[in-house]
């Protein structure tokens, strides 16, 4: 069943998230696509920024000022230890400062039976950067589901204590996924959405905020505005009321809707900042960079 196991490409980049102007790219469409080892797209779609893009981050190292990671799935010996199997389904970030991966089913059915999604290795990684052993994916398949999975990143483990995501205007991630439609539901929970599944919560009055993204099976980055999170999906259905954008709970991935079997990887979960992300006192040793720069994990 389940196994979890220069500078004129960073303005391009900048406009084409924010307004979805730069070179036609729609929203909701992977800003970059890493093509297992050959050279990046940037949002331009066409020009390559090359190998100084080939890590994943369109020439910007993953603690840029524009991204706010929340899990980069890597290894940070500097951190205080997290209990359990290694790699863990938790994780440390700055607002949380911990987090945790659950999978469960989308639907009303109790299987897939669900618990922590641990990451796995994952080759090839999404970043030219990772090392095995040293960097994973969330990883999570299956075939012919019911109701599909959902991958669910709790931001304040394990109290599920709500975060203010105000300062930022957009979640990213890297994403491949194996399944025929290639469709992949991304979900906003604040404290107003209903605590049942999503595929429960999309046929009532108050379906949760979500968008639908297609993803293909090679590694692509997505940045997905939170202006363009919407109830009812799938159904149309609405409450008529806002995200909390103070008050939210999960991010959620959800897949494998109609059935339909998938193998999906997500890697390197992040914030958009509004501009420059705002200071934020870290809560951990900071790390030294090969360049001698002194950052928060």
């Amino acid at each position: 069943m389940n196994r979890i196991g220069g500078r004129t490409t960073l303005a391009c980049v900048c406009i084409a998230v924010v307004s979805a102007g730069c070179g036609g790219v729609e929203r909701g469409t992977p800003v970059q696509a890493d093509r297992a080892g050959g050279s990046t797209q940037d949002a331009a779609g066409g020009a390559s920024t090359g190998d100084a893009a080939a890590d994943g981050s369109g020439g910007l190292p993953s603690t840029s000022s524009l991204f706010r990671t929340i899990d980069d799935m890597q290894a940070h010996p500097g951190l205080p230890t997290i209990p359990g199997p290694s790699p863990s389904a938790s994780f440390w970030w700055i607002l949380g400062p911990l987090g945790n991966w659950f999978f469960g089913s989308a639907g009303a059915d109790p299987g897939p039976r669900g618990g922590d999604a641990l990451a796995s290795d994952a080759f090839p990684p999404a970043r030219r950067s990772c090392q095995p052993g040293a960097c994973w994916s969330r990883h999570v398949q299956g075939d012919q589901l019911s109701n599909g999975v959902d991958m669910t990143a709790q931001l304040r483990h394990p109290s599920n204590e709500p975060v203010d995501l105000r300062s930022y205007a957009g979640v990213a991630f890297w994403a491949r996924l194996a399944s025929p439609s290639g469709r992949l539901v991304v979900t906003l929970k604040d404290t107003g959405t209903s605590a049942q599944s999503f595929l429960v919560a999309e046929s009532s009055p108050s379906p949760w905020f979500a968008q639908s993204v297609a993803v293909a099976d090679q590694w692509q980055r997505f940045v997905l505005l939170f202006d363009d999170f919407h109830q009812g999906v799938l159904s149309g259905s609405s409450s008529g009321r806002a995200l909390d954008l103070a008050a939210v709970t999960n991010i959620d991935f959800v897949v494998g809707l109609g059935g339909e079997s998938f193998d999906l990887l997500i890697h390197d979960l992040a914030l958009l900042c509004r501009g420059v992300c705002p200071v934020a006192p870290c809560p951990f040793p900071l790390e030294e960079d090969e360049a001698g720069a002194r950052t928060c994990p």
